[in-house]
């Protein structure tokens, strides 16, 4: 039922108890329509996708999948990443094996992370989680190459896919236990607790699965943190515009979308994004189909950042593009980098002596409320982070003798900059702690007001389990992981 988007539809169907004729009626097409789409003499174009998903009530699982399907005509990788652009409802991720084995490695959701060390079949795993704040991005790092996919909804249990979960914990490890962030949010929960420290730590038991929470209590007490595995080395994002363009071809038929699907997801990216008054010139309101033809047949178009929002509407995460983003001087030794508002995604930037003058000292880069410092030497440093939905615009500032360049992509060769960002004020940081805490009781299923009870105290000292329903599944596929064969960084 997982071998194309056809098999997958006639199985939903038929576990929905809906006949070929009724699917038709519904979508205003003919019961050949809907046969040819399940036994795959035709392709099932995206708009009618959407359609039966919406009939068949799939919560956007059966498009997320659909879609899916066609990655496995591209290579396997052993890093990918997505960033849910909305925080509403379940979502997943799909990773697959190039043949059934064991699958090792690590999804991340910021400091914490799904460790991975399954023996699987060649329909892979699913990672589920019942919630995602969109400013929690997802990466997954494996040895061996695998392809990996994102969506939302619940897959159904009849797939007879294992999965691994983030409700209670479940399945989670601390992959920074180091963070200055968790730090803060640490300390932030026990002074909202009045200092009672073994108290704080009793009511918090109550909310998930002992052992999870016995297991991240020693994690944090040795305070290692887990460094992702290392596999092969991944290739970077074309560098010529021949090479972009064959692979957003490539990307374009893996999801089985036509040159005027490809224009309609473009250009519900444009719209979906407030613009800026300094980017009204650069990018337009909407995309055409001829657009997208001319820009794949090489000729010169006229939408700035194409490359780019195309590696959006394909969900490539970077991978596919490498668009240079201007610079503008702010004041001496600090320019900001204006990204396009619609870009959510890996960005690299690399600071370079000039003429070999450069002055050795911190380079900051300062984001939405959060800053990091990096020691400059005499050689350039390339960095890598992922711009989210509302960061805005980038401010680095220099020493002097060195310049910068930005660009929307990812770089395999560039150190990634995970951890380690602090507030730039109390405020921010009293800002970060409320996000991180609600997200967490979005990842792990648990009702945000149980865990205001558990931090404040109840007048009995007792509260009550979360009662909000499971939409995940236990992992059934082998014993719990073993991510502690990852070496610590210290």
């Amino acid at each position: 039922m997982l071998s194309s988007p056809g098999s997958l539809l006639r199985a939903w169907r038929r576990a929905s108890g809906r006949t070929q004729a009724e699917l038709a009626q519904r979508l205003g097409v003919t019961s050949a329509a809907v046969s040819a789409w399940e036994t795959g003499v035709r392709g099932i174009p995206v708009p009618a996708l959407e359609q039966l998903d919406d009939v068949l009530a799939a919560g956007g699982c059966l498009v997320g999948l659909c879609l899916a399907l066609g990655t496995m005509l591209l290579e396997p990788r052993t890093r990918w990443g997505h960033a849910f652009r909305e925080g509403s409802g379940p979502v997943w991720a799909w990773v697959r094996p190039r043949s059934a084995g064991r699958v090792r490695g690590l999804a991340r959701l910021r400091v914490v992370a799904f460790g991975l060390d399954h023996e699987v079949g060649p329909d892979g795993l699913f990672v589920v989680a019942p919630r995602l704040d969109p400013n929690w991005t997802v990466s997954v790092q494996t040895e061996t190459p695998v392809w990996v996919d994102f969506g939302r909804g619940v897959p159904p249990d009849w797939l007879g896919v294992p999965r691994v979960s983030s409700v209670g914990l479940r399945d989670i490890v601390l992959t920074h236990p180091s963070d200055p962030m968790l730090d803060l949010l640490l300390d932030s929960v026990r002074r909202q607790a009045g200092g009672d420290t073994e108290s704080l730590r009793r009511r918090l038991r109550g909310l998930v699965e002992d052992v999870r929470w016995d297991a991240l209590e020693e994690q944090w007490r040795k305070g290692t943190d887990l460094v992702p595995p290392q596999g092969g080395d991944d290739a970077a994002p074309p560098r010529t515009p021949e090479g972009r363009r064959a692979l957003h071809r490539r990307l374009r038929a893996a999801r089985g979308m036509s040159q005027a699907d490809a224009a309609a997801a473009t250009t519900r990216l444009l719209q979906s994004r407030v613009r800026r008054p300094h980017h009204a010139r650069e990018v337009p309101r909407a995309v055409s189909a001829m657009q997208i033809h001319n820009y794949e047949t090489g000729r010169r178009g006229r939408v700035p950042h194409l490359p780019a929002l195309l590696d959006l509407a394909y969900d490539a995460f970077g991978t596919s593009c490498f668009e240079p983003v201007r610079s503008t001087d702010l004041r001496p030794g600090a320019l900001g980098v204006a990204f396009p508002d619609f870009w959510v995604g890996p960005v690299t930037v690399t600071a370079r002596p000039l003429l070999r003058a450069g002055a050795p000292g911190p380079m900051t880069l300062r984001w939405r409320g959060r800053l990091r410092q990096e020691q400059l030497c005499s050689a350039p440093v390339t960095l890598g982070c992922v711009r989210l939905a509302e960061d805005g615009d980038l401010i680095v500032s220099l020493p002097p003798g060195w310049r910068l360049d930005a660009w929307m992509g990812h770089d395999p060769r560039a150190r990634e900059l995970v951890s380690d960002w602090v507030p730039v004020s109390p405020e921010a940081g009293r800002a970060a702690v409320e996000r991180v805490l609600s997200s967490v009781c979005r990842a792990v299923g648990v009702a945000e007001e149980d865990l205001r009870r558990a931090i404040a105290g109840t007048a009995d000292g007792q509260v009550r389990h979360p009662d909000a329903p499971d939409p995940t599944a236990a992992c059934t596929s082998t014993p719990s992981c073993t991510t502690d064969r990852y070496a610590p960084t210290r």
